[in-house]
């Protein structure tokens, strides 16, 4: 017979011991991407979808000295979602290989992968921490997958063909230290065009911003990404911008472009002034605007309108504005 202290710690082992795993139900509206099924024995345990987003994949390892490492970033849905095993058992490279399986037989190429202390310092926690968005809350603590006790390999890749391109970036994690479920974290980004044609500006609205401030966002110009071609989409944006030119016939401006604080600042200064000078371009050819009456400025980072945290405040940040010369 059992007695009551030999019981009481027979619970207290069953409590803290980790082979005693209570398995997770799926968490509400979530659900797997249909590119890929989830590892056996799994539950979603926190999951996301953006319509439109930016997003930076890793292209190599971090580099010391380095404020992250080399990403390629694409635009378009994006879906996450974080995976926990229901047990103990498996190990992270049992369940990497068997997603790399997956994804060579569905077709996937690989653009990097790397493993631990190979993938350079601090790797996942400046990947992912430097580039806010909703998704990066989802994720496992970037902090301690760089800590000694951890353990995980990341991969990333593109399918491509004549039906569908897609990018999937894959984690996989667990600690060293003590045997712990393994953590999944899946990205689905599926790039496509973006509903432009949301945000316009009207002359009398333009008209008033200038009087009042001196200055206005030009809202409505669109611009591919790390391009300075004025896109199509533009264009009812532009005829009100002429229109106020046309009303104020004695009005001198700057056209002055804007960017998020990303990449290179010399860069950056190019590109806004190439973007505000493609502005200009199509006012003067396309609407008969003189040329005398337009300058082109790029100021880059220098004035942000809101905070760089977010990718709402980066993309708040990349913008046109018309600035009202001295008469």
């Amino acid at each position: 017979m059992i007695s009551q202290g030999r019981m009481l710690v027979l619970f207290c082992i069953m409590l803290v011991s980790p082979s005693f795993i209570y398995a997770g139900s799926d968490v509400a509206n979530s659900k797997d991407h249909p590119l890929i099924s989830r590892y056996k024995d799994t539950y979603i345990k926190q999951y996301s979808f953006t319509e439109y987003d930016e997003y930076d994949i890793a292209t190599g390892p971090a580099i010391p000295g380095k404020n992250r490492p080399p990403v390629k970033t694409v635009e378009g849905k994006i879906t996450t979602i974080i995976y926990e095993t229901n047990t103990n058992k498996d190990s992270v490279v049992r369940v990497f290989k068997n997603y790399l399986h997956s994804f060579k037989k569905a077709g996937f190429k690989k653009i990097f992968n790397c493993s631990n202390s190979a993938c350079g310092p601090d790797f996942v926690l400046d990947l992912i921490t430097k580039t806010p968005r909703k998704a990066q809350y989802l994720r496992f603590d970037p902090w301690n997958t760089n800590e000694k006790f951890s353990n995980y390999r990341y991969w990333s890749g593109v399918l491509k063909n004549n039906k569908k391109l897609a990018y999937i970036v894959l984690m996989v994690k667990t600690k060293i230290f003590n045997k712990y479920p393994v953590e999944v974290s899946l990205d689905v980004i599926e790039p496509e065009k973006m509903d432009l044609g949301l945000v316009t500006i009207d002359v009398n609205s333009l008209t008033d911003a200038i009087n009042k401030n001196g200055k206005a966002i030009l809202k409505g110009i669109y611009f591919d990404y790390d391009k300075a071609v004025v896109k199509p989409e533009s264009r009812d944006s532009l005829h009100v911008i002429a229109k106020y030119l046309r009303k104020e016939s004695n009005a001198r401006v700057y056209i002055v472009g804007h960017t998020d604080n990303r990449g290179p600042g010399s860069y950056n200064f190019s590109l806004s002034k190439r973007r505000a000078q493609s502005v200009i371009d199509e006012l003067v050819t396309e609407h008969g605007i003189k040329r005398d009456r337009l300058e082109a400025v790029g100021v880059g980072p220098v004035a942000p309108a809101t905070s760089n945290s977010t990718d709402a405040g980066r993309a708040e940040n990349r913008r046109v504005e018309i600035v009202l010369k001295a008469r």
